[in-house]
């Protein structure tokens, strides 16, 4: 389970996180970069044994959930770079049969068809990552552990905007939801 894993949190290009957010505001820096790379790897290895793969992202046009609306931290970007905001970062694309969902909430599972769909598939373990770690991803393991899915989370390919934040809460998911690897 990719879990917003898009450009609003990235940023187009490579950059530390100061200088990142001075364009994209929710951006984690170069280290939400590093994790990217280590999806590249889990993605590999998930295919390479027919493990499904699924994606989750925001609804565009929907009012976000949380204190401010993306469209006003976006305000000052180009129409193209809005556009590419939430996109799903080229380097880990779906490829044809991965399952791309929208969602309207932190959760992976509230308001989607994911439980459906892994229940179809009698799938009883989810592996999850992407971004934040104490955000989305939390609120994903947490809806997951209460679903009864055996949740685990790759740690290296998780992300935060600060350290703390990441590591307090793999720990806290490790001790509770998740298997934390």
């Amino acid at each position: 389970l990719v879990i917003d894993d898009y450009y609003s949190v990235l940023g187009l290009e490579r950059q530390p996180f100061f200088e990142s957010i001075k364009k994209w505001p929710s951006s984690t820096g170069l280290e939400g970069w590093e994790a990217i790379d280590k999806t590249v790897d889990l993605l590999r290895a998930a295919r390479g044994n027919d493990i499904p793969v699924v994606y989750v992202h925001g609804l565009e046009g929907f009012v976000p959930w949380g204190r401010r609306a993306m469209r006003d931290r976006l305000s000052h970007l180009s129409a193209e770079e809005k556009a590419k905001a939430n996109e799903i970062v080229d380097e880990i694309a779906p490829l044809p049969g991965d399952l791309v969902l929208k969602k309207a909430a932190a959760s992976a599972f509230h308001g989607t068809p994911l439980v459906f769909w892994l229940n179809y598939h009698g799938i009883d373990t989810v592996i999850a990552c992407g971004e934040t770690t104490s955000g989305c991803v939390r609120a994903s393991v947490v809806d997951g552990a209460t679903y009864r899915y055996d949740m685990g989370v790759v740690e290296e390919c998780c992300f935060d905007r600060t350290e703390a934040s990441h590591f307090i809460n793999l720990f806290d998911m490790h001790q509770k939801y998740a298997d934390v690897v």
